[in-house]
Protein backbone atom coordinates (compact mmCIF):
# COMPACT_ATOMS: atom_id res chain seq x y z
CA UNK A 1 0.00 0.00 0.00
CA UNK A 2 0.71 3.34 -0.67
CA UNK A 3 2.48 5.41 1.95
CA UNK A 4 1.25 8.85 0.78
CA UNK A 5 -2.16 7.26 0.80
CA UNK A 6 -2.10 5.88 4.54
CA UNK A 7 -1.11 9.07 5.12
CA UNK A 8 -3.39 10.82 4.10
CA UNK A 9 -6.32 9.01 5.20
CA UNK A 10 -4.98 9.26 8.59
CA UNK A 11 -5.21 12.93 8.84
CA UNK A 12 -8.73 12.85 7.13
CA UNK A 13 -9.78 11.04 9.96
CA UNK A 14 -7.94 12.74 12.97
CA UNK A 15 -9.69 16.13 11.30
CA UNK A 16 -13.09 14.20 11.34
CA UNK A 17 -12.62 13.01 14.83
CA UNK A 18 -11.71 16.83 15.68
CA UNK A 19 -14.61 18.40 14.13
CA UNK A 20 -16.89 15.78 15.58
CA UNK A 21 -16.03 16.13 19.05
CA UNK A 22 -17.34 19.60 19.38
CA UNK A 23 -20.75 19.05 17.65
CA UNK A 24 -20.97 16.04 19.90
CA UNK A 25 -21.17 17.88 22.89
CA UNK A 26 -22.75 20.70 21.83
CA UNK A 27 -26.31 21.88 24.00
CA UNK A 28 -28.90 24.23 23.16
CA UNK A 29 -29.17 26.73 26.08
CA UNK A 30 -32.67 26.69 27.07
CA UNK A 31 -33.04 30.19 28.84
CA UNK A 32 -36.00 30.27 31.61
CA UNK A 33 -38.21 32.50 29.53
CA UNK A 34 -37.71 34.47 26.41
CA UNK A 35 -40.27 34.37 24.59
CA UNK A 36 -43.48 36.05 24.05
CA UNK A 37 -47.07 34.11 23.92
CA UNK A 38 -49.60 36.87 24.28
CA UNK A 39 -50.75 36.95 20.67
CA UNK A 40 -52.96 34.27 19.19
CA UNK A 41 -52.83 31.51 18.76
CA UNK A 42 -50.79 31.70 22.01
CA UNK A 43 -48.22 29.10 21.30
CA UNK A 44 -44.53 28.23 23.01
CA UNK A 45 -41.44 26.30 21.71
CA UNK A 46 -40.83 23.14 22.50
CA UNK A 47 -40.13 22.53 26.39
CA UNK A 48 -42.46 25.86 26.99
CA UNK A 49 -45.75 26.92 28.64
CA UNK A 50 -47.60 30.15 27.80
CA UNK A 51 -48.06 31.50 31.44
CA UNK A 52 -50.76 33.80 32.59
CA UNK A 53 -47.62 36.75 32.35
CA UNK A 54 -48.12 35.98 28.74
CA UNK A 55 -44.19 35.01 28.49
CA UNK A 56 -43.52 31.25 27.86
CA UNK A 57 -41.98 29.30 30.65
CA UNK A 58 -39.40 26.21 30.27
CA UNK A 59 -40.59 23.38 31.85
CA UNK A 60 -39.18 22.37 35.20
CA UNK A 61 -37.82 25.96 35.86
CA UNK A 62 -38.59 28.14 38.60
CA UNK A 63 -36.67 31.18 38.06
CA UNK A 64 -38.17 34.40 37.60
CA UNK A 65 -38.70 36.36 34.71
CA UNK A 66 -37.97 39.84 34.03
CA UNK A 67 -39.23 40.55 30.70
CA UNK A 68 -42.53 42.34 29.45
CA UNK A 69 -44.18 40.45 26.73
CA UNK A 70 -44.23 41.44 22.99
CA UNK A 71 -47.39 43.31 21.82
CA UNK A 72 -47.43 45.15 25.74
CA UNK A 73 -46.40 48.87 24.14
CA UNK A 74 -48.95 50.55 25.56
CA UNK A 75 -48.38 53.67 26.23
CA UNK A 76 -44.60 53.00 25.10
CA UNK A 77 -45.36 54.32 21.44
CA UNK A 78 -47.71 57.28 22.78
CA UNK A 79 -45.85 60.65 22.16
CA UNK A 80 -44.95 62.46 25.19
CA UNK A 81 -44.94 66.25 26.17
CA UNK A 82 -40.91 65.93 25.58
CA UNK A 83 -41.48 64.43 21.99
CA UNK A 84 -45.11 65.95 20.86
CA UNK A 85 -44.89 68.53 18.08
CA UNK A 86 -45.61 71.99 18.38
CA UNK A 87 -46.45 74.99 16.54
CA UNK A 88 -44.73 78.16 15.83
Amino acid sequence: MNTAIVVRAGFAVVVLVACAIPLACFSLKEPPCAFSCLQPPNRCPENYTCEADGLCHHHGDTGSCFLTPAGDAGTDLAPTSDTASTTD
